[in-house]
């Protein structure tokens, strides 16, 4: 089996195994409906662009021009990407008819795909190469330019939730980040074959490679959209909403308290924290905080930024690995695993606290168990 007949092999599975992912994604019903069913468009339509070479195979086998029709639905790939961040954002993705003039690249791409398979620019002719590097630099702008803003977006989101909630299980849209790193090499790729294609022409059958490669890249972001989850109403407020993504520093300004309010509402969260533990409830958000202070969201965490130089995601974290210090110092015990120690603390997942722990601790949890049962550590509760 040469090269050609794996493409073309893989192609074929690409089509069914994208429609089966968009499948699952389009019959999801509930809370981050409309996500999924962006996801689920952005799937089949990077399945559609990797299956065309078994498509047109088999529906123009008899032209030997080797038609691109389909090479032009890379254009949607970058603005369905945007569009799904920005539908698991605070507000949602809002659908108005001028969303429809993202997809102009695509069309015009359309038009330029026509002509180079219908014979108006002629594969085998010199200059087509030329187009096809004009083709390929303006896609990598295109996504250039819909993923720098968003991964912007994504940072501020990250900086929103961990002013608001206290645990980001499921919620977190920082694995995306990594998602987008991994884009943002595949274009490089792109650069790099566009530079020595323009010296030899012949290695262009290499663009299907990474054509696949960024299809399976979508596809795993099909499968971990399944189970992504979008952040509760009770943690953003629709007062909030508009602007859930600012600076931090705008906030301040409508939440600004004079000192003594700041010490007082400081004292008060200092007492409840430590008498009545909240930080032991995995899902303690701001707003659940703030309303056994009876003390508002926003001044809430204007306290805990200013007073405590923390987010309240780190505040309340702090609090729970006291409390898992403090139970792993406990001789009554010692033969519990740290996972339910863990949990017994107030954290609802491994992953998030050996996150945390290693963050705050500098080693891993059991690195510090080891070292505490050698007396290397101390028993203290602070951090």
């Amino acid at each position: 089996m040469n090269l050609n007949q794996v493409l073309l092999l893989s192609s074929g599975g690409a089509l069914f195994l994208g429609i089966f992912i968009a499948l699952l994604l389009f019959s999801y019903r509930g809370d981050g409906a409309r996500s999924r069913k962006v996801l689920g468009i952005l799937v089949l339509v990077s399945s559609l662009n990797a299956s065309h070479p078994i498509v047109i195979g088999l529906v123009f086998a008899f032209r030997e021009t080797g038609l691109r029709l389909f090479e032009p639905m890379q254009f949607l790939m970058a603005p369905l990407i945007a569009a799904y961040v920005r539908s698991l954002l605070p507000g949602g993705l809002r659908v108005r008819p001028f969303l429809f003039l993202h997809a102009l690249p695509f069309f015009a791409a359309v038009v330029f795909a026509v002509l180079f398979s219908f014979g108006s620019i002629h594969p085998t002719r010199p200059d087509s190469f030329v187009l096809s590097a004009v083709f390929w630099s303006a896609l990598v702008l295109q996504v250039l330019s819909y993923l720098v803003p968003t991964f912007r977006l994504l940072r501020s989101h990250s900086i929103f939730l961990k002013d608001r909630v206290s645990s980001l299980a499921g919620i977190d849209l920082g694995w995306l980040r990594w998602f987008f790193a991994v884009i943002l090499v595949l274009c490089a790729g792109y650069l790099v074959l566009l530079a020595f294609l323009l010296h030899d022409p012949g290695i262009a059958s290499l663009r299907s490679h990474l054509s696949l490669a960024m299809t399976v890249l979508v596809w795993a972001l099909g499968y971990r959209g399944l189970i992504q989850k979008t952040v509760p109403l009770e943690v953003i407020p629709p007062k909030f909403v508009p602007a859930a993504l600012n600076e931090r520093s705008a906030l301040y300004e409508r939440s600004a308290l004079a000192a003594p309010e700041a010490k007082r509402i400081k004292a008060a969260l200092l007492e409840t924290m430590e008498r009545d533990k909240p930080y032991l409830r995995p899902e303690l958000s701001l707003a659940d905080l703030a309303d056994a202070l009876g003390t508002q969201r926003n001044q809430l965490s204007f306290v805990i930024n200013t007073e405590f130089a923390q987010n309240f995601y780190d505040f309340v974290n702090d609090f729970r690995l006291r409390e898992f210090r403090a139970l792993l110092a406990d001789p009554g015990r010692r033969d519990d695993k740290l996972l339910t120690l863990a949990l017994d603390a107030g954290f609802n997942s491994k992953p998030a606290f050996n996150a945390v722990f290693k963050k705050k601790i500098g080693m891993t949890p059991s690195q510090y168990r080891e070292k505490q049962n050698s007396g290397l550590v101390g028993t203290d509760k602070t951090i």
